[in-house]
């Protein structure tokens, strides 16, 4: 149960990304949305390429929350501030913390706070699982979660914005209700410039900033969307006009703008029999249960001709003319079986990795390469696996470089307690090394005990942020090695 602890005011970039696995370079990442310069000083139009916008000090909102802690973390800092809470109704959280404890490669854990709101406490920290991650400093960033299984709120994760090794909440899963009481999580973050949103799960809304992420207010996705299910969107992206695009697990949609009440979507699902709708897959690597949770990837080129999306076996549903017409893709020898889980993550406009777990033919986990955005796609080589190795990669991230970059995951579905997996590649996901052992050896993360992880991000080839079940949130500068 490892957490964090956040701050107000943060630099927010966001282009496109989903759940921590999102389709999403930042710093020039794959299709962003409005060319927006990517975290890390480096400019992308990327389907996630992380764009930067600057967010206020303390937000507004309907409810408020305020948070301090002292020591450890990033920084070893003190610090609080508060922050808008977004719903109809409102909350406040506060916590302190120590920050963590270091070691092992330079990685610190860092503590969700506990939520005071409704009457009840929200213990984040215990409960929650971390969908996504987005830093743009070393000490200022946001994350979302949604809380499982939670006493309190059995649907109410949070959005925290980080400030340095103070984590406060600026919107609040269990203050925003629908009509039957029921709260929700938040299950990425979104956006371009300064507009950021949030789809929640089981209430089927949206959480929007226009202040790069210091306040959020309750929206809708738009006008056409079917938010079938109890997943708003599987994925979002856009390009580089600021088009998004979005999925769900019935069909792909664009609009000619960013999701908002009056905004329209087209439905652009490829016809049958061309490809699988999106989100038909058996399984999806973030949290490796139903689709209703999302967990798919979307890359988006910058000038919206280059879709691609996951299948429901080893293969990518591809479009290079802006969706009139689609294809699907297989990479060579593919694993016979479906895998469990399986995934896109686009660098830029034109490189990204296929990866996923396979625990039906050989219990291996595998990762393809593409040069051409997605037509065509090479085997990468991936550390030995035994017989009883199923390992499950739930998460990609790579830095602003393009070459340097991880995945994140569980080493075992057939252990109850499965230890974390940590890969990493340093020649744009060609060749990977398990540094799982080296890198948490020593650190608060235990490479043999229970920790899965499920997202990451990188600021660059150092700044690398892990999160995960539990409230599992880790913080390195040194790249993890």
């Amino acid at each position: 149960m490892r957490t964090k602890i956040v701050g107000s005011a943060l630099v927010v970039a966001a282009s496109a990304l989903w759940a921590c696995s999102a389709s999403t370079g930042n710093g020039g990442g794959s299709g962003g949305t409005t060319s927006s310069s990517g975290s890390g000083g480096s400019s992308g139009s990327s389907s996630s390429g992380a764009g930067s916008s600057s967010g206020g000090g303390s937000g507004g909102g309907s409810g408020s929350s305020s948070g301090s802690s002292s020591g450890g973390g990033s920084g070893g800092s003190s610090g609080g501030s508060s922050g808008g809470s977004s719903g109809s109704s409102s909350g406040s959280s506060s916590g302190s913390s120590s920050g963590g404890s270091s070691g092992g490669h330079g990685w610190t854990a860092l503590t969700l706070p506990q939520e005071t709101v409704n009457g009840g406490t929200v213990d984040h920290a215990q409960f929650d699982w971390v969908t996504d991650v987005r830093f743009t400093s070393p000490t200022a960033g946001l994350l979302s979660t949604f809380t499982f299984s939670n006493p309190d709120s059995a649907q109410g994760g949070a959005i925290f914005a980080v400030n340095g090794s103070t984590l406060t909440v600026v919107a609040s899963g269990t203050a925003i209700q629908d009509s039957a009481g029921n709260g929700g999580g938040f299950m990425g973050l979104y956006g371009a410039g300064q507009s950021l949103f949030s789809p929640m799960n089981d209430i089927e809304r949206i959480v929007a900033s226009t202040n790069g992420g210091a306040a959020f207010a309750l929206g809708q996705a738009g006008n056409g969307f079917s938010n079938s299910g109890l997943q708003p969107a599987l994925a979002y992206a856009a390009d580089g006009a600021g088009h998004f695009w979005a999925a769900d697990d019935e069909n792909l949609y664009n609009t000619g703008g960013a999701p908002g009440s009056t905004t329209t979507w087209t439905i652009a699902t490829p016809p049958a029999g061309t490809c699988d709708p999106p989100g038909t897959y058996n399984s999806n690597p973030q949290t490796g249960g139903a689709t209703d949770r999302g967990g798919m990837n979307l890359h988006v080129s910058s000038d919206g001709k280059n879709v691609v999306y996951p299948q429901s076996t080893v293969a990518v549903c591809v479009t290079t003319d802006g969706g009139t017409t689609w294809s699907k893709v297989t990479p060579p020898n593919p694993p016979a079986s479906p895998p469990q889980g399986r995934n896109i993550y686009f660098m830029d406009d034109s490189h990204g990795i296929l990866f996923g777990g396979d625990d039906l033919t050989g219990d291996t986990s595998f990762v393809y390469v593409t040069a051409n955005g997605g037509t065509s796609w090479t085997a990468a080589t991936v550390p030995a696996q035994g017989a009883q190795d199923v390992h499950q990669l739930a998460s990609a991230f790579f830095a602003p470089d393009h070459t340097t970059g991880w995945l994140v995951g569980k080493q075992s579905l057939d252990d109850a307690t499965p230890p974390p997996l940590l890969w990493k590649t340093t020649d744009g996901g060609k060749t990977w090394t398990d540094i799982t052992t080296t890198s948490f050896t020593g650190s608060p993360i235990d490479p043999t005990g229970f920790s899965e992880l499920t997202c990451g991000f990188a600021l660059d080839a150092q700044h690398i942020w892990l999160g995960g079940h539990d409230g599992a949130l880790f913080a390195n500068a040194t790249g993890g090695t």
